[in-house]
């Protein structure tokens, strides 16, 4: 039954890859956008937000990392207008 099933790229059991929306296109969350840059633990960064604002001098990583943390997104979660598909 297995080769009946449609290659989805994905480790799902049969028969979810037809009913399923997400992997059709249909879900706009950050996971499948093509600006969602992958953190860990399915969080991540919108490269729209970081390429709209110009990083200023960091003296110290602990600066750097405060000013990404503002752009930080849960990939399974968030989504927004400017949502494209990979």
């Amino acid at each position: 039954m297995a080769s009946y099933e449609p290659g989805s790229g994905y480790n799902l059991p049969p028969g979810l890859y037809e009913d399923n929306p997400f992997l059709n296109g249909c879900s706009g969350t950050c996971m499948t956008c093509i600006h969602c840059i992958e953190e860990c633990c399915d969080y991540g960064q919108c490269g729209r937000k970081l390429d709209a604002l110009k990083p200023k001098d960091f003296e110290t990583w602990g600066e750097v990392l405060d000013y990404l943390d503002g752009f930080r997104v849960d990939m399974q979660e968030d989504g927004c207008s400017k949502w494209e598909q990979e």
